[in-house]
């Protein structure tokens, strides 16, 4: 007995690295279960967890190492797992918490394949049906490539219980095409600037944030009914030379149940009501209306006259109104098409259909250059009509915010945002000061 102790000692006395290429040697499941030969070794196999295969093994490797957590889950807060793949790059996996998965790539290659992506999860019961005790509710991939789609793909169709999913960084990214009949119900997308064409079927989904240049947008018909909160972040300008009105136009229909939402001022250039025409949607004005919208975030690159005006315009189709959030960043993407220009000339003189936002309870500026620009502000929705008693004017000047990236959260972003970022860092955020935070 005592000279196993001694062995036992002398082998838990080598130090880490040594410790953790004999571990590298185990099947991978063993190399889980040395985590309970002693306290010395409890660590060590969330350390030594840098494998080696092919890119085609990835949903095997990572559902091993699930099956692991969910048995050893005690054994760490964070397991990592590294993956070196031959064809080249490296995979970081690490479980969040106990539903939570963070998936990236490290890829040297500026030049990335473009590439399309059809993610496919579609299991509707309350049970997962996979072998795996894990249960991925929460989801961020970041950096897939045109080599890493179809294992990642793969890997995906297995979360059965997917509540929540994040794409970011992917750089060859095209086309993404969406369809997963859980109970899927937010969606973010970011930092993908190849991005020119979105699809989405999800039945339940209730929250969409993107942040990128505008691509084109489609919800499955009727399937965007549940949707809560939109922010698309697309001050960058669109994704393709020809952007289209009438997709646009479209896909602001299929969501207009929202009650909260981000827009960029920039695709509107004439009153609302003339750009719907533009667009072809040749309906009653009155069909198109944001009925349950409470909370609007309008981005754009100044408050001009012009500007208010087309702002004012969309605010007749958003009777419920109840709080309005204007922020300017003198960065965001001009839209120099000569022929709505022209258009301008058409623009609001339609007092007569102008709603008053009788719910309208605070608004908020961001990006003015005084607290004097409130009070003018307010002063001109008195003059048109838009407002007849004034709600709580918040002017927060650029000197004074912070940066909390898009959805309140710290982000990263490339391209326009970063440049976006360096010049005007304070005029990313919606807060200058805990106690305003608290306000929303």
């Amino acid at each position: 007995g005592s000279n196993l102790e001694e062995e036992e000692d002398l082998i838990s006395s080598l130090d880490d690295d040594t410790l953790c290429q004999i571990i590298l040697l185990l099947p991978f499941k063993c190399v889980v279960r040395t985590s309970v030969l002693s306290k010395r070794w409890r660590p060590l196999w969330n350390k030594a967890l840098s494998l080696h295969g092919t890119i085609e093994d990835i949903p095997k490797v990572v559902t091993a190492f699930l099956d692991s957590f969910n048995k050893y889950k005690q054994l760490s807060n964070h397991p990592r797992l590294q993956y070196e793949c031959s064809q080249g790059g490296t995979l970081k996996v690490t479980i969040e918490d106990n539903k939570g998965l963070h998936i990236a790539f490290d890829e040297e290659n500026d030049f990335p394949e473009s590439f399309d992506w059809q993610l496919h999860c579609q299991n509707i019961s309350n049970e997962p049906t996979s072998s795996h005790g894990f249960s991925v509710r929460a989801l961020q991939v970041k950096s897939v490539s045109k080599l890493t789609e179809k294992p990642v793909s793969s890997l995906i169709s297995n979360f059965q219980l997917l509540e929540s999913l994040s794409i970011s960084e992917c750089r060859g990214l095209q086309s993404l095409r969406i369809l997963i009949k859980s109970k899927f119900r937010s969606l973010i997308i970011s930092d993908c600037p190849m991005l020119n064409d979105i699809f989405i079927v999800a039945c339940n989904l209730q929250t969409l944030r993107f942040q990128g240049l505008l691509p084109q947008f489609s919800f499955f018909y009727g399937l965007a009914s549940d949707l809560k909160e939109a922010v698309l972040d697309y001050r960058g300008g669109p994704a393709n030379s020809t952007f289209s009105i009438e997709n646009f136009c479209q896909f602001l229909h299929a969501i207009s149940k929202v009650e909260a939402l981000t827009l960029c001022g920039w695709p509107f250039q004439v009153s609302f009501r003339a750009w719907l025409l533009k667009a072809g949607f040749h309906q009653d004005p009155e069909d198109f209306m944001f009925q349950r919208l409470k909370e609007l975030h309008w981005i754009d690159i100044s408050m001009d006259e012009n500007r208010v005006d087309v702002l004012i315009s969309f605010l007749t189709i958003c009777a419920g109104l109840e709080m309005l959030c204007i922020a300017i960043d003198p960065t965001s993407y001009v839209n120099l098409n000569k022929e709505e220009c022209v258009l301008q000339q058409y623009i609001l003189n339609e007092a007569g259909n102008q709603r008053q936002l009788d719910h309208l309870r605070i608004v908020k500026l961001q990006g003015f250059v005084a607290h004097e620009d409130g009070d003018l502000f307010a002063e001109y929705l008195l003059k048109k009509g838009v407002i007849s008693v004034l709600p709580k004017i918040v002017v927060n000047p650029m000197s004074q915010q912070k940066f909390y990236g898009v959805g309140g959260a710290s982000s990263s972003s490339s391209g326009h945002e970063k440049e976006a970022v360096r010049k005007n860092p304070d005029i990313y955020d919606y807060r200058d000061d805990e106690e305003d935070a608290n306000e929303y």
